[in-house]
């Protein structure tokens, strides 16, 4: 007889639920701890997925929030620039061209030549554009000086165009006199179209 036949015969009593015991340990070790260990591995990625979601979830809703409260601030700007810089009609708006253009070419000491009015509403949109051409004379300085009135203005006027010539070509004219032709315009809210 062989020593583990000896043996298993003298302690069978012993034996038999030690291996029924080990038997059921590896069972339960492979049909139960390890799709639990899979599931909660599984679940942790989970876990960490959602979190990072949640965590996306949390940014877009901030972003959101601050462009709503950005086009909020844009659309109380746009009203209080429709409200105090622009012009409240068309009557208004020929005259801050013409009474503030003529203001600020007497202060810098040019001549203002002819002025001509232009009228237009603008395409899809609730403004009306009053643009004026007007011709001017007067020295490099003082041109310059009017330019600048226009241009650091509180008035909303738009210098659209300058056109800048000497008066008289001849080399007898000596003044230093120069031309310019200035396009201004201003807006106001019309009617929308």
């Amino acid at each position: 007889m062989s020593l583990w036949r000896r043996v298993y015969e003298e302690r069978r009593r012993v034996m038999l639920p030690l291996v029924a015991f080990l038997i059921t340990n590896v069972a339960v070790f492979a049909l139960a701890v390890v799709p639990l260990r899979h599931s909660v591995a599984s679940d942790e990625a989970e876990a960490q997925n959602a979190t990072l979601r949640l965590a996306q979830a949390r940014l877009a809703n901030k972003n959101a929030t601050n462009a709503r409260a950005r086009k909020e601030e844009a659309d109380q700007e746009l009203k209080k620039f429709y409200a105090d810089v622009l012009p409240g009609d068309q009557a208004s708006s020929v005259k801050l061209v013409l009474f503030w253009v003529n203001q600020a070419a007497r202060e810098a000491r040019v001549q203002l030549e002819s002025s001509q009015t232009d009228e237009a509403a603008l395409h899809d949109s609730t403004l009306a554009r009053v643009a004026c051409h007007l011709t001017l004379r007067g020295d490099y300085q003082d041109i310059r000086r009017f330019l600048y009135k226009l241009e650091t203005a509180q008035q909303f006027v738009i210098i659209e165009k300058v056109e800048l010539a000497q008066q008289g070509s001849t080399l007898a004219n000596q003044s230093g006199a120069l031309e310019v032709g200035l396009d201004v315009a201003t807006y106001y809210r019309g009617s929308p179209r």
